[in-house]
């Protein structure tokens, strides 16, 4: 996984008990595997020193070797299916409905705004890092600028970073700032790329997006 996946998976497993229970059944079928592979290892160590001339002795512990490479492979593959299967419909929901916010017009002077526009510039042109060093720096400053927390936001998302969510959650539970309702919107969007189909729906109707009643009839329909 990449990094935004990473925390993306991350978030799924504290909101989605089933993911969780899957993720440890997961995990404990391949330490189950790891440790009787060490003990099959040492028996095997063993069975040599004391039967150097019984080949047969070998054969055992080979064989169970490869039913356990076998076992490993087959959970991996199942593991990997069940995700992409569990993903593939609203990953392509969400590449459809998905582009990041265009930004705002900036006028590039010697105004107190100057680190804002030039951030603002940045973001536009892909520069999402710089964007955000710059954002992140003055919205500890002020940290109850609702442009800035939306900006974070949305500069987040087109990283696929998980910490969209908490800037952009903020600016939607404000009912009274501009951006309330396109904070709502790629908070839907956010919610559905992540498999939070209720959230997802909460959020998009919430918005008055003109692609909201396209998302939700859609939605429904996985």
């Amino acid at each position: 996984m990449t990094a935004g996946e990473v925390s993306v998976f991350e978030i799924q497993l504290q909101q989605d008990v089933e993911l969780k229970d899957k993720t440890e059944e997961v995990r404990a079928l391949l330490t189950g595997i790891s440790e009787q592979s060490l003990s099959e290892r040492l028996n095997d160590f063993h069975t040599q020193i004391s039967s150097e001339n019984k080949p047969s002795a070998r054969i055992v512990p080979m064989m169970k070797k490869v039913l356990m490479a076998a076992s490993i492979l087959a959970v991996t593959f199942l593991t990997v299916w069940w995700f992409a299967a569990r993903k593939s419909g609203t990953d392509e929901l969400y590449a459809n409905l998905y582009s990041p916010d265009p930004g705002l017009a900036t006028v590039m002077g010697s105004s107190s705004a100057y680190d804002f526009d030039k951030a603002m510039v940045e973001y536009k042109n892909g520069e999402y890092d710089k964007a955000l060093d710059a954002w992140t720096t003055l919205l500890k400053n002020d940290p109850k600028n609702d442009t800035l927390m939306y900006f974070v936001g949305v500069a987040f998302q087109a990283k696929n970073d998980s910490r969209a969510v908490e800037q952009l959650e903020k600016v939607s539970a404000d009912a009274s700032s501009a951006f309330n309702k396109d904070a709502s919107w790629y908070l839907g969007l956010y919610y559905l790329k992540i498999g939070q189909k209720e959230k997802a729906l909460t959020y998009i109707e919430r918005s008055g997006h003109p692609k909201s009643a396209e998302a939700i009839k859609a939605i429904n329909k996985k």
